[in-house]
């Protein structure tokens, strides 16, 4: 598979005696097997950085700059299904991480609190807003969602949102326009249903732009009749009770009302606006969230879409979920590139002179010079095959050296696991399966006859580097299909 064929009529010529070097195929083999130990590892790991397991994480930045909150179920494992939270807090968090932390200020979920914790199963993501209006923040609130499901183990089918104040309109607007079937829920404390106009005075068309989408929604609202921003008495767009009705009429069976009577205060009461108390402390509050699951849409689709959605579903929930272990095997399936195409097939010399290739079937360069003399000698159609053979070994060597090249900037610049690096696995995957197949049918392994020059002392000594091979092209394909179903990595970090 590495070296060119006998030309016709030139067995006696040119004898190949094929001798194996076992210390390439056992190294090769060793950091395999050490690699995927790694990989293993990796899989139970601990938590990306800044992310705390039982609690609510110091504000993080993302890639895009916005800062975010999260909170990691006790219960959290890279490789299980967990249920999300998407929480848009109100006016009060704007700019302000820290603020957003603190169960006294805005988010009021003590999720700090470990006795509360315990018993939370959702991955809670609290994004921060840098303006006023959940409009602007949509692209980066929807990302951390996005990765929460491909990083952390989320549930797709299990993504809740939920909002205070400004937060509750944002929740409204995520939920019906921006992102329609997204959300198996949505909780509103305290909130509007538009910004700018009274719902009574709305249009039919802008109120079924909000109503019609959830329809069919699991809804629950939350109202204090205390409350002095955002009061249910006083301006007829905040009056919940319009609301409901609403939904109801649009034939919305799934709303759920908790409307509290002035006097009645929270365990953290903040006077007047402190409805989003009261929803955190409810005990039915996260049960219920727990219990909403998106509902399947039927769809018509051809045999070929249903195939094709089957394998991309197998695909993202191997990629997706084990995430990590795509990432370990991304990693090894790149050092065992590079260690091949730039260490063992470089070593020799192959890429300056052709001669240097062919150590490895026990042929030095005088007697490659000697041999490729004799050929020469014994014709013009010798002549011509010889130029040939030399041209293709040296271009063997420059393959790969450029596949070597792209396997070490992979490995050491781009995202491993991810659709990043996933055209290079794939690159890699196609080359090392041809040379599998070709090293297997000279070797006898296939039903297919092996090539006329070879003979049987030859074809068994190619054996072990079909092994050699195959575990490159194992790799490959294994890392090609893991990374595939993964986005770029988000390189978050602490402030």
């Amino acid at each position: 598979g590495y070296g060119p064929p006998p030309p016709p009529g030139a067995a006696a010529a040119l004898t190949f005696t094929l001798t194996v070097w076992p210390d390439w195929w056992m190294n090769i083999l060793f950091i395999t097997t050490s690699l995927l130990s790694l990989a293993a590892s990796m899989v139970a790991g601990s938590p990306p950085p800044g992310m705390v397991v039982g609690s609510v994480s110091e504000p993080l930045v993302a890639a895009d700059g916005s800062e975010y909150l999260i909170f990691l179920p006790p219960a959290w494992t890279p490789d299980a299904s967990h249920p999300v939270l998407l929480f848009l807090h109100g006016v009060g968090g704007i700019n302000n991480g820290k603020g957003c932390r603190n169960p006294g200020l805005t988010t009021q979920f003590p999720l700090l609190d470990p006795a509360y914790a315990s018993n939370v199963e959702h991955i809670v993501l609290v994004p921060v807003a840098q303006q006023p209006n959940w409009r602007h923040h949509f692209a980066s609130s929807m990302a951390l969602v996005d990765m929460a499901l491909s990083e952390l183990g989320g549930d797709p089918d299990r993504v809740s949102i939920a909002g205070q104040s400004m937060g509750g309109h944002g929740a409204y607007l995520y939920a019906s326009q921006l992102a329609p079937g997204r959300f198996c829920a949505v909780a509103v404390m305290c909130a509007y249903l538009d910004e700018d106009t009274p719902f009574v005075d709305a249009t039919p068309a802008a109120v079924a732009a909000v109503i019609e989408p959830l329809k069919s929604t699991p809804i629950w609202i939350f109202h204090s009749e205390q409350d002095d921003s955002v009061p249910p008495p006083g301006r007829p767009q905040d009056d919940s009770e319009v609301v409901i009705k609403a939904f109801e009429t649009a034939g919305n069976t799934a709303i759920k009302y908790s409307r509290y009577p002035a006097g009645v205060k929270p365990p953290n009461y903040i006077p007047g606006h402190a409805a989003f108390e009261f929803a955190f402390h409810d005990d039915g509050m996260w049960p219920w969230l727990s219990a909403q699951k998106r509902q399947a849409t039927a769809v018509s689709m051809t045999p070929f879409e249903i195939l094709v959605g089957l394998v991309s579903v197998a695909i993202a929930s191997v990629g997706g979920r084990l995430r990590r272990l795509a990432y370990g095997v991304s990693c090894i399936a790149l050092v065992c590139s590079t260690v091949a195409f730039l260490g063992l097939m470089q070593a020799e010399g192959g890429l300056f002179d052709s001669c240097y290739s062919y150590s490895f079937v026990d042929v030095s360069v005088e007697q490659c010079r000697e041999i490729g003399a004799r050929i020469a000698a014994a014709g013009a159609l010798e002549k011509g095959w010889l130029a040939l053979a030399i041209s293709k070994a040296r271009a063997e060597n420059c393959f790969a050296l450029g596949m070597g090249l792209g396997a070490l900037y992979a490995l050491l610049f781009l995202s491993k696991g991810t659709k990043e690096v996933a055209v290079v696995h794939l690159m890699h995957a196609g080359w090392a399966l041809s040379v599998c197949a070709a090293n297997a049918q000279n070797a006898g392994l296939l039903s297919v006859p092996a090539e006329a020059n070879i003979d049987p002392a030859s074809s068994e000594r190619l054996k072990p580097f079909v092994a050699i091979v195959g575990v490159q092209a194992v790799l490959g394909v294994w890392a090609f299909l893991l990374s595939s179903a993964n986005g770029p990595t988000k390189k978050d970090k602490a402030p």
